[in-house]
């Protein structure tokens, strides 16, 4: 969501300023700063030509908030007509409620911080200017197709299982249908987590680089001694 303010805040300049709240944690919403590559944020104000124009010369003024949603998935990839998969996301009913309520939230924090207007991710609505807007947006009757939403930490597109009929590769992060392959990211991750997967993606990854340790040590030995001189000379 972008509020414009009348004073100027130039979000771009310096270092990303990054807080959170998890007040509505238990409504399964966290509020989270984030500022966008101005030329995004311009490409997605909404008008054309002059109106266009004049509120992307606003961005100086404009600050930028989000949601974020812990989904329930819906997600599908399977093979694509050329060498790219199909990928497609379908929002449970529950994450759109959820979308709504956080549009509503975070309107509410850019009215009481001063803005003059903000602007949703819903397609189809002008700028919210007062709070019966925002509500009235919350009761509006539309579906997830108008909703512009960004995907943060994907996950899932490869998972770990203990059953070839329920994932991608087993909790070794071998491939059940091409032994040898091994999968150390986020897609073997079995579900999305909600938070930030740095660090869930780090220990998956050590696991694996030690279990394929104790299963290949020939190739360890022969790892170490290639990095040893770099070692030693660094």
């Amino acid at each position: 969501m972008v509020a414009r303010f009348d004073e100027p805040i130039r979000g771009w300049d310096g270092a990303l300023q990054s807080v959170y709240s998890d007040h509505f944690d238990a409504d399964g919403i966290k509020l989270v700063s984030v500022y966008s590559p101005v030329n995004v944020l311009a490409a997605g104000m909404p008008g054309v030509g002059p109106a266009l124009r004049r509120r992307a010369r606003a961005l100086p003024f404009c600050g930028v908030f989000g949601a974020l949603i812990h989904d329930e998935g819906g997600g599908r990839v399977r093979p694509g007509p050329g060498r790219e998969p199909l990928l497609t996301y379908q929002m449970a009913p529950r994450d759109l409620a959820r979308v709504r309520r956080s549009v509503t939230l975070l309107a509410e924090i850019a009215m009481a911080a001063g803005a003059r207007e903000v602007f949703t991710s819903i397609f189809g609505f002008p700028p919210i200017t007062s709070m019966d807007q925002a509500r009235a947006m919350e009761r509006a009757d539309y579906d997830a197709r108008r909703v512009e939403c960004m995907a943060f930490h994907p996950l899932g597109s490869a998972r770990v299982a203990n059953d070839p009929r329920r994932g991608v590769v087993d909790q070794d992060g071998q491939s059940f249908e091409l032994p040898g392959l091994f999968v150390a990211d986020g897609s073997i991750l079995p579900t999305s987590i909600g938070v930030n997967s740095q660090l869930p993606i780090m220990a998956m990854a050590t696991r694996i680089a030690h279990r394929l340790a104790d299963r290949f040590p020939r190739l360890l030995a022969r790892a170490r001694a290639a990095a040893a001189p770099a070692i030693a000379s660094g």
